[in-house]
């Protein structure tokens, strides 16, 4: 792939590659972290509170869950607007 079909990628392609891409990298993470609260190894804290078992499980689930969206999401506004800035000096 040359440089200049890295700048042809879109928005929309550039958000779906990130969210797989973050989603495959949290996925080994997430099942750990979920095995070692279902077998009450270490709590999952919300508030404050620990907790264990099934519902600190659901609650794990819930942190992989928006820690990938709030990544996705971050990264792919400060790259998409680095791509525009620098199709915008492309043109000219």
């Amino acid at each position: 792939m040359e440089k200049s079909d890295y700048l042809n990628i879109k928005s929309k392609q550039l958000f779906k590659l990130l969210l797989w891409g973050y989603t495959a990298a949290y996925i080994p993470f997430g099942i750990i972290g979920g095995l070692l609260v279902v077998l009450e190894v270490v709590p999952v804290n919300f508030n404050g509170e620990p907790y264990t078992g099934f519902m600190g499980l659901f609650i794990s689930i819930l942190y992989f869950f928006f820690g990938v969206i709030i990544l996705t999401v971050t990264n792919w506004l400060a790259l998409a607007f680095g791509l525009f800035i620098i199709k915008y000096i492309r043109k000219k």
